[in-house]
């Protein structure tokens, strides 16, 4: 990865800038319906179809998520996609008992893990100027902008679901969280 020059930092800035103020001509907002599908009216769910969720819906809702707000463009969070009878026998071991029979069910079940060396990607994801001097030798700021950041993008990936016609359920386990952090079901 090799980080991009000031000039083309300004130059990107001001294609995306142009690309915002293109889509607000066009869209200024959600309807009521876009926003209930995404949050309003939207519930955890927890029962499923047998039907899979193909990998380019799967890659879709990841370049959605990808482009959501983290600081300092971080992204932290990485997404592990189980859909596998061998990768969810191997997931169900660290599960609660009460939560294993929901992740069975669902056609893919989506690990949220936080990569704690992060900031080193920090030049080629944040190249206005070099901010890993922040993180240099500090274990508490790295752990709490990792986990801050990828509990967002887990978000982020939730309600990117959602948009693009998925349910999804939550399934948090305290077995997991120093490893893994959370993980969402998603079904069509």
């Amino acid at each position: 990865m090799t980080a991009l020059s000031p000039e083309d930092v300004d130059s990107v800035r001001h294609e995306a800038h142009a690309a915002v103020r293109a889509l607000r001509s066009r869209k200024l907002a959600l309807d009521n319906d876009g926003i209930d599908m995404i949050l309003g009216n939207a519930r955890s769910h927890y029962a499923w179809t047998d039907q899979p969720v193909h990998p380019e819906i799967l890659e879709a809702i990841y370049a959605i998520t990808a482009a959501g707000p983290t600081s300092m463009n971080s992204c932290p969070a990485r997404f592990v996609f189980v859909t596998s009878h061998e990768g969810k026998n191997r997931l169900a071991r660290s599960l609660k008992p009460k939560n294993v029979d929901k992740m069975r069910a669902a056609p893919v079940t989506v690990i949220v893990a936080q990569d704690l060396e992060f900031w080193r990607h920090l030049p080629f994801l944040f190249p206005h100027e070099d901010r890993r001097p922040m993180f240099e030798g500090k274990p508490a700021h790295i752990v709490a902008t990792a986990f801050r950041n990828s509990t967002l993008q887990g978000a982020y990936f939730m309600i990117a679901a959602r948009a693009v016609g998925l349910d999804v359920g939550r399934c948090p386990d305290s077995r997991m969280r120093s490893s893994t952090g959370s993980s969402s079901q998603t079904r069509h």
